[in-house]
């Protein structure tokens, strides 16, 4: 996303059409609280993370991790081979996900961003990442309308369904029982979220997709 407003609800970043960088504003004010010299603009997205301390933006090939209140940069990550269509962090604050053009999603480990996992399998660009809220499990979405399930702790796929032509958003629910997903303009889709245990409990090659509701 271009904007992003602070978890605290104190302040909102965007990333200006027409010049570089990232601005914040404040809420309450309405008064431009720092400008960050990152080179994102234009169609390039920013995250905050979900205490609060970092804001990546992100754009082309490259991650940029800051610490706004201190206006620092703090990491830089040469992250995918294409374009980064998304970034969101895991609400634990253990980890951070990126997806790409490139047809893979990353998985960087917060503090020293050391790469981690290349989440691999997808046919087309992978467009968003969501963590599940217990942090056992990522899901990717995927602009061939397909929807990953990728394990946390061993980094292997899990599940793999088709529920849409196109899947440009995709996010768990609250309580983790159901992913929402959707291609973009159109119909937000509810589907019912396997559980771990019902993943290892059936074989890969019987495994069926989750139901709508």
């Amino acid at each position: 996303s271009r904007a992003a407003a602070s978890p605290d609800g104190r302040s909102v970043a965007f990333i200006r059409e027409n010049r570089p960088g990232i601005s914040l504003v404040g809420v309450e004010t309405g008064q431009l609280e720092a400008e960050l010299p990152s080179p994102f603009s234009g169609g390039d997205g920013i995250a905050f993370s979900p205490d609060n301390h970092f804001l990546a933006g992100y754009g082309h090939r490259t991650i940029e991790i800051w610490i706004p209140q201190q206006r620092s940069l703090v990491a830089r990550l040469n992250a995918h081979r294409d374009g980064v269509s998304s970034v969101v962090f895991s609400s634990d604050m253990r980890f951070m996900a990126s997806t790409s053009i490139d047809n893979t999603a990353k998985l960087w480990r917060v503090g020293d961003w050391a790469e981690l996992a290349t989440f691999s399998g997808h046919r087309e660009g992978v467009m968003r990442g969501t963590f599940s809220p217990d942090g056992k499990t990522f899901g990717t979405g995927c602009a061939d309308g397909t929807i990953k399930l990728w394990h946390l702790g061993t980094h292997r796929e899990m599940a793999s369904f088709k529920p849409l032509s196109l899947v440009w958003y995709v996010a768990f629910s609250p309580d983790g029982n159901s992913l929402a997903c959707a291609p973009g303009a159109g119909p937000l889709y509810l589907l019912r979220a396997p559980s771990l245990e019902e993943i290892d409990s059936q074989d890969k090659g019987r495994r069926t997709a989750p139901s709508f509701r």
